[in-house]
């Protein structure tokens, strides 16, 4: 039981590098590639995968290339399907709640070792219909869940609205408008949630809730929640 780094990078090499606090700028990668994932974790721990069809995938961390290479494809290690890709990858301990959903609206809870499995083709574990994608699954160690979607609302709901379960579609996370989609989803205690988008000109502009403003976006699972006082198209939730 080993503290190391993971690493993989965006066209797919994975290596691991000995202990934690490695500084970000001293790991090289090959010309065209850079960083996808680079998380502190342990040998005993698994990575696991999970590709743009929903499918999950697990290696043995301590079974990773090592040293300061590139490492090896992670495709040499599992057998993703035809057209898949790599959609998320993490490696935390097994007993880790993480809340995963799609932008379809759709998501449910699982533990780490939910996706774990000896199989190199991998298990079903998320069930998307066409066009839906997997997004980044967030840690679910907090007792707020926030959602935001593409067309600038926000929602936040207690986490024990929603459902448990290893694999599957799972329940509504946000209602959505049609052809909109879930852009991303948080856990936290409730108190602040910071939304970056696109706005006017095509500018990154950042919107943060927090206080007695973050109240009327408190309702319940499932619901539309309220737009966010900045106007943009959201990417991403913090």
């Amino acid at each position: 039981d080993e503290p190391v780094t993971v690493i993989l990078s965006k066209n797919g090499w994975v290596r691991r590098r000995d202990g934690h606090g490695i500084d970000p700028t001293s790991i090289t990668y090959k010309a065209g590639d850079y960083p996808y994932l680079v998380a502190e974790t342990r040998t005993i721990w698994p990575l696991v995968v999970v590709d743009s069809n929903g499918r999950a995938y697990s290696l043995r961390v301590s079974d990773l290339p090592g040293g300061r290479g590139d490492g090896a494809p992670i495709t040499t290690m599992i057998d993703m399907q035809a057209g898949a890709r790599v959609a998320v990858a993490l490696s935390d301990a097994p007993e880790t709640p993480y809340l995963f959903a799609n932008s379809g609206g759709y998501g449910f809870i699982a533990r780490v070792s939910d996706l774990v499995t000896r199989q190199k083709a991998g298990k079903a574990f998320m069930s998307l219909q066409q066009d839906e994608r997997v997004l980044q699954p967030a840690k679910a160690t907090g007792d707020t869940i926030a959602a935001v979607s593409e067309s600038g609302r926000l929602l936040l709901f207690a986490i024990g609205e929603m459902k448990i379960q290893s694999a599957g579609r799972g329940v509504l996370v946000m209602g959505l408008d049609d052809k909109e989609a879930l852009v991303g989803v948080v856990v936290n205690d409730g108190s602040r949630v910071v939304v970056e988008g696109v706005g006017r000109g095509g500018r990154t502009v950042p919107c943060k809730v927090s206080g007695r403003d973050i109240e009327k976006y408190r309702l319940h699972r499932a619901r539309k929640g309220c737009l966010l006082p900045v106007k943009m198209k959201p990417a991403f939730i913090l």
